[in-house]
C-alpha cells in the first residue's frame, strides 16, 4: 500500500456542515415526550453526544521501525518504514483543515490505528547516519502531522459553539410548537 497526502480530500467546513445538517434533522425527529422529560440543554446535549468528532490523538513514538535496501538507476536507497499508533477516527486523516501551511501536505497510509510513514535514504553513508537521517525526516513528518491535526481540532472548537446554538434555537422552537400544539388540541376538547 502506497502512502498517500493525508488531509487532502475534503474540507473540515464541509463535513462540519453536514453533521449540522444531521443534527438539525435529529431535532426535527424528536418525539413530543423527548421535551416533557428533558431540558434544552440536556437535549442539544444527547444530540451532540450522538456525533462525536473524536480527532486522531498520537499516542506512539514511531519506534517500531523497519528498513530494506532498494537499488535505483541512480543510487542505492534505503528505504525506512515508521509506524506511530493514534486513538480517534481516523476519517480525520483525509479532513483539509481551514488553516493551512500551504505547502505540501504530510504523506502516510493510514491503517485502522496507525499511521505508516516511508523515507527513502540514499545509501553510502554510514549506517548509524542512514537510521539517523530517517528518523530526522519521520520526526518533522510526524510534527507536520500534529500540527494539522492541530488545526481541525480548531476548526472543531470553533463549530461546536454555532452548532449548539443553532440547535439550542431549534429545540426551544420545537418545545414551543408542541406547547401551542397541547394548547389548542386543550382548547378544542373544551369547546
Amino acid at each position: 500500500m502506497s502512502a498517500s497526502p493525508l488531509f487532502s480530500s475534503r474540507p473540515s467546513k464541509d463535513a462540519l456542515d453536514e453533521r449540522l445538517q444531521q443534527l438539525m434533522k435529529a431535532v426535527g425527529a424528536l418525539p413530543e415526550s423527548k421535551f416533557h422529560d428533558a431540558s434544552d440543554d440536556v437535549i442539544v446535549a444527547e444530540l451532540v453526544a450522538t456525533s462525536p468528532l473524536a480527532v486522531p490523538r498520537i499516542v506512539g513514538d514511531g519506534n517500531k521501525q523497519s528498513s530494506s535496501t532498494r537499488a535505483s538507476e541512480e543510487q542505492d536507497q534505503v528505504l525506512f518504514t515508521f509506524e506511530v499508533r493514534y486513538e480517534g477516527q481516523s476519517q480525520f486523516f483525509g479532513w483539509i483543515p481551514s488553516v493551512t501551511s500551504g505547502g505540501a501536505r504530510p504523506q502516510a497510509v493510514v491503517m485502522a490505528d496507525h499511521l505508516r510513514l516511508a523515507f527513502s535514504v540514499v545509501n553510502g553513508r554510514d549506517p548509524d547516519q542512514l537510521v539517523e537521517a530517517a528518523q530526522f525526516r519521520f520526526r518533522l513528518e510526524l510534527a507536520e502531522i500534529e500540527r494539522y491535526l492541530e488545526w481541525l481540532r480548531n476548526d472543531i472548537r470553533e463549530n461546536e459553539a454555532t452548532v449548539r446554538n443553532i440547535l439550542s434555537a431549534l429545540v426551544r422552537d420545537r418545545r414551543t410548537f408542541f406547547l401551542r400544539s397541547g394548547e389548542i388540541n386543550q382548547g378544542l376538547a373544551n369547546d
